[in-house]
């Protein structure tokens, strides 16, 4: 009930600065499904005396109408083989059902009532910050406290009632162990688990019922990071919750066991799947076999205990340097004097710069086949070329949009006239982590008996890419859209939380480039996209990966005969 209805209260808080488009969507969709389309303020009316009448026994009633014993359907779906050569499917179904019935079941335990935060907050830090720095034309406050941790606030009108935050730390994938693939997945599904100080996950949970903050620990490349949203009437609650996973972090034996369970699934499923090929070992062919790169195969996971985990990530959580942003609808003094009660009490961070093993190396002019057990007649042909790292704003952004006329090209040859595959597309990935490094991919799924043709032809287009360049009309169709997405960009709370100023302290450039971002993509010249693809597209670079079926070589060949 308590869940509902802030739920509810959130959608009316936010009314008045819904997005246009999602707002479109919703309209249309109630129009074609025969309903009367509501404002939040009218499903409150309408929802809240409902929530506040209904009781257990009407629900109880309810769900035992909707789910009566006979009539009951089983649907499986997937391309998994459950009977064997001449068993029937349906019966070996059934009986699986029938014996799951049978099974006792014990009725669920009622959790305790718990509270958060579970302890007194930590007392009012008294030192004043050691610098203060306004950047009046972007609205940005940027702060460090005595004990180094930097703060950057970005107060907005986007969204009326929406805080969105992250608490960054040094690091990410990038420092992941070489003999330890996979630690940082298992690390950040485990720390997400295993709640906080005396509450699991679900008791944590229970706790904030009726609550709409929420965070979760996670990774980039070059950044661990406790990130997620809240509103303003929340906003001591947010910081509360950083204060508790930051000095009472959980490292829970059954989270582990429950998180490689998990895992196993995952994999399995990617490991049968075409998309999911490009992820286990696509991703690490093209950046030369590190296990920093892709999904990490399941007996390397396996591998990792619950003291691996808390070994590599503890130290990190100690002594990493701390930057907290935010960007929303928020009193800027308020979210100043509760980041530096909260923040400022932890301790001083001493650690400055991270090792980072040596970086991955692009496989030059190699090819990679693999070959996956699936009944679906499909395969993936990836064609990249090496590029470079993000360092470079400039390159960065014309890389964009050379990915996009390539992509356009991609297209057009490809879907349009060969009618050969239907989600083509290419895009640009600098690293921020590995300098020197970073990719330029087409991503093509396509029929397993097309693959061949079609890279020579992938190939063919970029090969006129890098010798003919591009013409001005295609520089045009690809900047027209990227200029209205820049457009909608700047007035999101997400991209000045995750683009500008979510390692800013350690990238201080990154406040600039926002001031250049509508201005430099406006100003591309033909000339500079046909640079970058006659120093990128080269033939001789690049790299192939495809993943067919099992039985796609039989068709392959059928084909050529």
């Amino acid at each position: 009930r308590r869940d509902f209805m802030a739920e509810l209260e959130r959608r009316v808080d936010q009314a008045a600065t819904r997005d246009s488009g999602m707002l479109a969507r919703m309209l249309i969709h109630s129009l074609t499904s025969d309903r009367v389309f509501q404002s939040p303020r009218q499903e409150m009316d309408f929802y809240a005396p409902l929530l506040a009448a209904v009781t257990p026994d009407d629900l109880n009633t309810r769900l035992r109408q909707a789910w009566p014993e006979n009539g009951r359907k089983i649907t499986l779906t997937g391309n998994t083989r459950i009977a064997s050569e001449g068993a029937d499917p349906a019966a070996v179904i059934d009986s699986a059902y029938l014996a799951a019935t049978r099974q006792p079941v014990a009725a669920p335990e009622i959790a305790k009532a718990v509270r958060f935060p579970y302890r007194s907050p930590p007392p009012s830090a008294t030192a004043p910050p050691v610098h203060r720095e306004q950047i009046e034309d972007l609205a940005i406050t940027r702060l460090t406290l005595a004990n180094g941790v930097r703060l950057n606030f970005k107060p907005t009108p986007f969204s009326a009632n929406e805080i969105l935050f992250a608490l960054s730390l040094e690091g990410g994938r990038a420092v992941e162990p070489l003999d330890k693939p996979g630690l940082a997945t298992l690390t950040r599904e485990v720390l997400n688990e295993s709640g906080v100080g005396p509450l699991d996950r679900e008791a944590l949970q229970i706790a904030l019922t009726g609550k709409t903050t929420s965070l979760a620990f996670g990774f980039n490349q070059d950044r661990f990071y406790l990130k997620g949203a809240s509103t303003p009437r929340e906003i001591e609650l947010l910081f509360q919750l950083l204060h508790a996973h930051m000095t009472d972090p959980a490292f829970r034996p059954d989270a582990h066991r429950l998180v490689q369970k998990r895992l196993a699934q995952d994999y399995q499923q990617l490991a049968q799947s075409i998309d999911g090929a490009f992820r286990v070992h696509g991703q690490r062919f093209l950046s030369g076999g590190d296990p920093r790169f892709g999904k990490a195969r399941i007996e390397e996971v396996q591998r990792l205990t619950i003291a691996d985990v808390q070994e590599w990530i503890q130290p990190i959580l100690a002594t990493s340097p701390l930057e907290f942003s935010m960007v929303g609808d928020f009193d800027l003094e308020t979210a100043v004097g509760l980041a530096r009660q909260y923040l400022g009490d932890l301790p001083a961070k001493r650690r400055q710069k991270v090792d980072v093993q040596p970086g991955p190396v692009f496989p030059k002019g190699q090819n990679k086949r693999v070959r996956i057990d699936t009944q679906i007649d499909k395969a993936l042909l990836v064609v990249a070329y090496p590029t470079d790292d993000a360092s470079d704003i400039r390159r960065t952004r014309r890389l964009n949009v050379l990915a996009e006329i390539f992509s356009e090209r991609l297209r057009e040859e490809i879907r349009e006239k060969r009618g050969a595959a239907y989600s083509t597309g290419a895009y640009s990935w600098p690293s921020r982590a590995f300098p020197g490094f970073g990719l330029l991919l087409s991503y093509l799924p396509i029929a397993p008996v097309d693959v061949d043709p079609i890279a020579a032809d992938v190939r063919s287009i970029a090969g006129r890419m890098n010798a003919e360049g591009i013409q001005a009309e295609e520089l045009e169709r690809a900047l027209e859209p990227t200029l209205t997405g820049i457009r909608e960009q700047l007035r999101q709370n997400r991209y000045w939380l995750q683009t500008v100023l979510m390692g800013s302290s350690r990238y201080p450039e990154q406040i600039e480039w926002s001031r250049s971002l509508l201005s430099d993509y406006s100003a591309i010249g033909v000339q500079d996209v046909n640079a970058l693809a006659r120093e990128y597209l080269d033939p001789d670079k690049a790299a192939v990966f495809e993943a067919r079926p099992l039985d796609g070589e039989k068709a392959r060949n059928d084909k050529s005969s």
